[in-house]
């Protein structure tokens, strides 16, 4: 069902995207065969369905992809319809441990799934300064999967609409450590900075 959905989404949109945004994509080499972390910048709302502008041999062989998603907007009654066969899923509004904040997510990765994720946690536009949260640390090391980098970068504008381009890194594989939140707050800020560094 997801898959079929982000299918039908890619054919609507992928061209639509290319003409509005003007995109350009390097890294496509970098991406993994087996179900990884995409792991990238949140710069707006949109980021999740620029991954349309890949080319469709890649979408074929990554789809379906999960993307964890605040309960605010999940849980509304005119996106939830759209949200959900889309491939998201809600975050644990009261969790207490990352265990439980992003066992969802490890589940799905554990079934051999796809996750997209967003270790600074909130939209935070083009800023390097923003720190990292540890739940991409987390995932890397008690799921044991890859973790793919992406820079999102917005570039000049033209008619008011900005380019984007999409930059995929080498996959990096989290260390496992004492299992403390500093240790996956380090982690995570490694990955930040590579995505960063793109």
């Amino acid at each position: 069902m997801v898959k079929f959905a982000q299918f039908c989404f890619y054919f609507t949109f992928h061209w639509i995207f290319q003409f509005v945004f003007r995109a350009k994509i390097a890294g496509v080499e970098n991406i993994p065969r087996s179900n990884f972390i995409i792991a990238a910048n949140h710069t707006a709302k949109i980021d999740p369905f620029l991954l349309c502008l890949l080319p469709f041999s890649v979408v074929k062989r990554i789809t379906p992809i999960y993307f964890l998603t605040s309960e605010y907007y999940y849980r509304k009654w005119y996106l939830y319809p759209v949200l959900k066969p889309l491939g998201c899923y809600p975050v644990v509004s009261r969790a207490w441990t990352l265990d439980e904040f992003l066992g969802s997510s490890f589940s799905k990765l554990r079934d051999g799934k796809t996750i997209m994720f967003f270790p600074e946690g909130k939209i935070v536009g083009e800023n390097p300064e923003t720190k990292a949260r540890p739940g991409i640390g987390y995932l890397g090391a008690k799921s044991g999967k890859m973790v793919l980098p992406l820079r999102i970068r917005w570039g000049k504008s033209f008619l008011g609409i900005k380019q984007v381009t999409l930059l995929f890194g080498q996959p990096i594989f989290v260390q496992r450590g004492d299992n403390s939140t500093d240790f996956f707050r380090q982690e995570a800020q490694r990955i930040m900075d590579a995505i960063y560094s793109l």
